[in-house]
């Protein structure tokens, strides 16, 4: 009572505050708003405020608000967003977000004549590996995999698990040399590099890959995604193990 904003909170906080208030005062009528505040724990919390204009007779301008930290909502919201996205296995993306970004990526590099590649894999023989060991070493498997190639792709790319054994990697901005020099260097990572599991299990994880890059001919990225498809399976048509480029 009797106290400024910036007598209770600091001055940013209390200007921030004023924004929304404004927006009551010059409507003239009530405000529903969100706001995202940094607290003392320096965490950002969410607020959904309710500002109504009042009027009294000395005609001094009074504003009533509510403000409910709606915080843990957000981050539920939050939460639930990452897991419409998010394979559950690897923690890669999922498919969904694979493709949604893609379309967009794709329509990018059109709009502005940008390259565009995409790099899709498959583990060679992972269905004896499921026969001989069970799935949950399988489920591992993927994971290292996922866990192998992840640090060695750059920020903009997009790395998802597509389904079972079968991932895709979106390159934007990367030319049919670069994107087949990728491809080339995931081989020998993977090749170089057996996968140690549980229970003193060490495999040798072979992978086959399929190379495209966007053609003025594309009228979507589905066809852009279909050749490295057909990509992927000339290079397992080649004895696996194999990088394969479509032209």
């Amino acid at each position: 009572m009797g106290q400024r904003d910036s007598d209770v909170i600091s001055q940013a906080d209390a200007d921030h505050f004023w924004q929304t208030d404004k927006l009551a005062f010059e409507s003239n009528d009530k405000v529903v708003i969100n706001e995202t505040l940094k607290a003392a724990d320096n965490k950002l919390h969410h607020y959904l405020s309710v500002k109504v204009p009042c009027h009294f007779k000395d005609d001094c301008k009074t504003l009533i608000g509510f403000s409910t930290d709606v915080t843990e909502l957000y981050q539920l919201k939050e939460k639930f967003e990452q897991l419409a996205n998010i394979d559950e296995l690897t923690g890669l993306y999922n498919r969904r977000y694979f493709f949604d970004n893609a379309n967009r990526e794709f329509n990018r590099a059109e709009r502005y004549q940008q390259a565009l590649a995409v790099i899709s894999i498959d583990v060679d023989r992972f269905k004896t590996i499921n026969d001989k060991y069970g799935h949950p070493i399988g489920d591992q498997v993927l994971v290292k995999i996922a866990q192998l190639i992840t640090p060695t792709i750059r920020a903009e790319d997009i790395f998802a698990r597509i389904g079972g054994e079968e991932f895709s990697i979106l390159l934007p901005n990367t030319s049919k040399l670069e994107s087949q020099k990728t491809a080339e260097r995931l081989r020998h990572l993977l090749d170089e590099n057996p996968i140690s599991i549980a229970n003193d299990i060490c495999l040798a994880i072979k992978i086959s890959l399929g190379v495209s890059v966007l053609k003025a001919a594309d009228t979507s990225f589905q066809d852009l995604y279909a050749r490295s498809d057909i990509a992927l399976y000339k290079a397992k048509s080649m004895g696996r193990n194999n990088v394969y480029l479509i032209d």
